[in-house]
This record gives C-alpha cells, sequence and structure tokens, in this order.
C-alpha cells in the first residue's frame, strides 16, 4: 500500500495477527446477526403486509358499495316520481305550474337532493325547483348528462360541471327518463344531489388517517375531503385513478400528489363510470412491522457498534496523525484548483456578460428601427394612395358609363382597392402606434369602460339584434381607452362572426390570486382548435374579405395591448357552438407609466 511505504513500523503493525484477530472476531459477530436479522425481518414483514392489505381492501369495497347504494337509491326514487300519470301528463301539455307543483313536492321530501328539473326529450328546460330564471327554456342538449341518458334512455349519472343556475358550484347531476305508457320519453328529470351528498357518506367512513376520494369517468375529482372543489380538478395521471378508468380494481403504494407523502391506495371502479379511491399513509399502516423492525435493526446495531467500537479504536488513533498530514496536503492542492477554476469562471461570465450586453443593445436598436420605418413607411404611403383614390374617383364621375363596361368595373376594381388599402395603412398606423411613447395607467372602473363601448356600438348592436351583457366588473389600473379598445374588438367580432340566431355575448371578470381574468363569451360560430394561435397574428384571416369585411389587424392589436399591460390572452371556443376570448391583467397598486 503506497500510504505506508514510508513507514515500516506501520505498516509492520497492519500485518500482524492481532488485527486479522479483530477484523475476524467483528465479522464473526457482524455477518450470522445481519443475516439473521434480515430473514426474520423478511418472514415478518411478509405476514404483517398481507392481514393489513386484506383489512384494508375489505373495508374499502365495503365504502364503495354503501356509496353505490345511495346512488341506486335516489335513482329509484327518482324512477318513482318519474311515473307519476299527471307528471307525465303535465310535461306533454308543457304545464309549467303543475310541474313546478310535482318537482316541490318532490324536494320536500328528500333528503339528498338539492334541486329537480325537468327538460323536454331535447333538454329545453320546462320547470325547475328550486326556480332559476336565469336558465328558463334553456337548451342543455350540451351537457354530459344529456349525451349519456339519450345514448339508451336509461338512468345516467354525469362527469363533474359547472351549474348555471345559482347559486352556481360544480356538481354532478342524476338523469333519468321519464316516459308514457307506450314506452315514449316524455322527458328527463334531472336531479342535482345537495353539497354535502357525497360528504356525508364517505367522510365517516376511515381506518385512522385514512380517507375516500372520487372521481369521474374523465378522472376528475368529484369529492376530496381536502380539497374544496371551486373548479374542475384533474386526478386522471394519478397512478390509482388511471387504473380505475380502466375498469381495474386493487391496492398499491404510491405518493400523494398533493402532500407527496407515500400512501397506500386502494381503489375500485364503479358501474356507471366512476372510481372510489381510498389513501391511507404508508407510514400509518405498516406501523407494526416498522416497530418489529426498528427493534430487530436496533439490536443488530447494538452489537456491531460494539464490535466496530473494539475493531477500530485503537486504529483510529494510529491513522489519526497520518490521515490529517494526507487530508492537509490534498486540501490545499483542492484550494488552489478551486481559485484557478474560479478565476477562469468569473473571466468566462464577464465576457458572456458584455457578449449579451451587446447583443441586447443591438437588438433594442434594431426594434427602434424596425418600428420607425413600420410608421414611417405607412404613413407616407397615404399621400400617394388618395391621390389615386381622388383621380380614380373623378375618373369614374366624369366617364363612368362612356368607356365600356369592363372600363367601369377596372375603374370599381382600383376605387375598391384604393379604400381597402386606405384602412390598411391606417390600422397599420394605430398598431405601430401601439409600442411608441408613454402608456399611462390610472383606477377605470370597468363597468364604465363597457358602457362607453356599448354606446359607441349602439347601431351596429341594434341591426345585429345582438344582446350584450356583463356582470359586475371591477376597477383596476390600467390604460381605460386602450382596455376600451380591447373589448370593442372582441365585441365587433362576435357580432360579425355570429351564426343566424341573434349573437349573445357575455363580458366577466374574477380574481385569480394577484391577476384579475376577464371573458367575454358568445356564441358564434366558434374557432377550430387549429386556428387558435393564427388568429392573434397580423394579416392572419379565416374568411375572405367578400364573406366578413375586415384587415386581421384587430385581435393582433388586442394581444398587443394586454401584453403591453403586462398580461397575455387566448381562446377557448367549441367550434360552432361559440367561443370564449381570455384575457388576464395583473394587478397594480396606485398610478404609474411605461
Amino acid at each position: 500500500m503506497p500510504l505506508f511505504q514510508n513507514n515500516r513500523s506501520l505498516k509492520d503493525w497492519l500485518l500482524d495477527n492481532r488485527l486479522r484477530m479483530i477484523l475476524a472476531g467483528f465479522l464473526t459477530v457482524a455477518v450470522p446477526l445481519v443475516g439473521l436479522t434480515m430473514y426474520v425481518h423478511g418472514q415478518v414483514i411478509s405476514e404483517l403486509k398481507k392481514d393489513i392489505l386484506e383489512e384494508n381492501q375489505t373495508f374499502f369495497s365495503l365504502a364503495a358499495s354503501f356509496l353505490e347504494e345511495k346512488i341506486y337509491t335516489d335513482i329509484a326514487n327518482g324512477k318513482i316520481f318519474a311515473e307519476r300519470p299527471l307528471l307525465i301528463d303535465a310535461i306533454k301539455k308543457s304545464d309549467v305550474t303543475a310541474i313546478h307543483m310535482h318537482l316541490r313536492s318532490f324536494i320536500d321530501n328528500s333528503n339528498t337532493i338539492e334541486r329537480a328539473v325537468i327538460t323536454t326529450a331535447q333538454a329545453i328546460l320546462l320547470a325547475d325547483y328550486p326556480h332559476a330564471p336565469l336558465v328558463a327554456g334553456r337548451d342543455f342538449s350540451h351537457r354530459d348528462w344529456y349525451h349519456g341518458i339519450s345514448r339508451d334512455w336509461l338512468p345516467y349519472v354525469s362527469d363533474f360541471y359547472l351549474r348555471e343556475a345559482e347559486p352556481k358550484r360544480y356538481l354532478f347531476s342524476i338523469a333519468i327518463p321519464v316516459k308514457d305508457a307506450a314506452g315514449l320519453t316524455a322527458g328527463i328529470l334531472v336531479l342535482q344531489p345537495k353539497p354535502d351528498y357525497l360528504k356525508d357518506l364517505l367522510s365517516s367512513i376511515r381506518i385512522g388517517k385514512s380517507f375516500l376520494y372520487a372521481v369521474d369517468k374523465k378522472g376528475n375529482l368529484i369529492y376530496h375531503p381536502n380539497l374544496f372543489l371551486d373548479r374542475v380538478i384533474d386526478f386522471s395521471n394519478v397512478p390509482a385513478v388511471e387504473k380505475v378508468k380502466r375498469g381495474m380494481s386493487g391496492v398499491e403504494r404510491g405518493r400523494d400528489p398533493f402532500s407527496n407523502e407515500e400512501m397506500l391506495s386502494a381503489y375500485r371502479p364503479m358501474k356507471w363510470g366512476w372510481g372510489v379511491v381510498m389513501q391511507r399513509p404508508a407510514r400509518e399502516v405498516f406501523q407494526r412491522a416498522g416497530e418489529i423492525v426498528f427493534g430487530l435493526f436496533l439490536l443488530a446495531g447494538a452489537f456491531l457498534v460494539i464490535g466496530g467500537t473494539v475493531a477500530y479504536k485503537g486504529m483510529t488513533l494510529m491513522f489519526s496523525i497520518q490521515r490529517l498530514s494526507l487530508e492537509l496536503r490534498k486540501k490545499e492542492a483542492l484550494e488552489r484548483e478551486a481559485k484557478e477554476k474560479l478565476k477562469t469562471e468569473l473571466e468566462e461570465h464577464r465576457r458572456t456578460g458584455d457578449k449579451l450586453a451587446q447583443t441586447l443593445t443591438e437588438l433594442e436598436r434594431s426594434n427602434n428601427e424596425l418600428e420607425q420605418f413600420a410608421y414611417i413607411a405607412s404613413h407616407d404611403l397615404q399621400e400617394p394612395l388618395r391621390k389615386i383614390g381622388s383621380f380614380t374617383q373623378l375618373l369614374e364621375k366624369r366617364y363612368g358609363g362612356q368607356m365600356g363596361e369592363d372600363a367601369d368595373r377596372y375603374i370599381h376594381y382600383v376605387v375598391d382597392g384604393a379604400a381597402r388599402m386606405q384602412t390598411l395603412i391606417n390600422e397599420m398606423l394605430a398598431y405601430s402606434r401601439l409600442g411608441k411613447g408613454k402608456v399611462t395607467f390610472a383606477p377605470a372602473d370597468c363597468n364604465n369602460i363597457i358602457e362607453r363601448v356599448l354606446s359607441d356600438m349602439d347601431k351596429i348592436i341594434e341591426e345585429s339584434g345582438a344582446v350584450v351583457t356583463h356582470d359586475a366588473l371591477p376597477t383596476i389600473t390600467a390604460n381605460d381607452l386602450q382596455l376600451g379598445q380591447v373589448l370593442q374588438n372582441l365585441i365587433s367580432n362576435a357580432i360579425k362572426f355570429r351564426r343566424d340566431e341573434p349573437p349573445r355575448i357575455h363580458i366577466s371578470a374574477r380574481r385569480e390570486g394577484h391577476d384579475w381574468l376577464f371573458a367575454v363569451s358568445d356564441n358564434g360560430m366558434g374557432i377550430e382548435p387549429a386556428f387558435f394561435d393564427r388568429i392573434f397574428l397580423m394579416f392572419q384571416r379565416l374568411h375572405t374579405r367578400e364573406e366578413y369585411p375586415g384587415t386581421g389587424i384587430g385581435l393582433a392589436a388586442c394581444k398587443k395591448i394586454i401584453e403591453g399591460h403586462g398580461g397575455g390572452t387566448w381562446v377557448e371556443s367549441d367550434f360552432g357552438k361559440g367561443s370564449t376570448f381570455y384575457f388576464r391583467l395583473p394587478e397594480r397598486r396606485g398610478e404609474e407609466e411605461t
């Protein structure tokens, strides 16, 4: 060994029989002890785990059965209610008063159902109790419960969704067909459970620190004791939920997606596509096994400590001086190497920083030149364009009808093209000005802004038959003129790209953390997902000018304004049914300029 080449006595000592005896004695104690400990540990843990897993699986199956029985009981009660002859007759006659009386009777005698609705077989609302005027006569054919029940006209339990009637909350529904004596579907009974429907049952069923949660067939949470479900929470990527969606049941170990604590998860699918999962801390489940393992390893550790102390106490003193000397030399070498490396890295960082600063300066200069060029080019194009339009109009006025039909048509093309070019240049100038100069931010009442925009658009709204509504909107720190331009562009697009029915547009806003999230929803023709990003680019159109006039700059301007406020914008759309444009604005304190 090189370490002892210059120390002969130390080398002889290492080769002495006493050292071999110490090492042999230590190994004689340690090897059998470790082997015995591992064997006993394996046998005991195997039996304990088997008993614990069977206990948890049995308890979990009982809880899932209780939940299924509760829902089936409400389905049975709903079917009995749906068979009332007087109710069926009232539905056929569209007697809203009579239907309302039946629904009230059902709700007053139910301990689990909060709200009941009767619709036609086409999902058009006839009556509801408690009555919600906001949804009266509403078409609910887009709901999951209608898609599910209309497949075979059998009772159906829906996915988790946001109820439109007040008070709005996320829930599931039980849909039951109402059939007449001939077996024909006269309507649909939709039952909406009370908020504590699942909590009352699942929260009372637990072992130790375990808890149960339920998911719908998409993997979205329906109930979780530790979460407030004010939105759709996707649990489809949780391993236990993935298996439930495939119709599998069993028990496995994994991590809780929120606390990252190791959990024992039992899972089981339910008959209507739902799944129930029970989670219990693995530490609690295997506590007894852990205590036994701890005792075994504590005993083995005690023997190992005793043997290690006897074997190494003398060696520690012998090697201490030599080790200290070697460590000091190694430390000095490492410090020198570290200093050289740090010096090299600092020099490299300095050069990189200088290069980055130079690149940023060049990029800023290039962007400023491009913006100035676009502004000047657009501005200088207007004068020759006005001359072309004026002289062409004069030519059309003086010689129209004298040079032949083809000449008249060509003159019309020039006049029309010049007008479109003038509009395009004006919008390009407006767009380029968005990035120039200072923009003042001050407290702005969004209710006043939207009222001003609606007043400016009064004529186009009246001509289109559009209905524009809005919630109570906040007061935020922003540029009110630019924010009004954003809202006007979005409302104008919603009116322009409408279907045959009158446009319905709604503006809302809600706080999310330190931001305000605005939404402009419509019932227009919608947008295919492939074009979600494209529509925010300049001059990108999804239709010809003959179909819908415009320049293709409006949404690009909206995007630039929102980004200038430090926010972002995007769209969600169901093609053929409508779109919702979102934009997020950060909350600002006081006044500031950018």
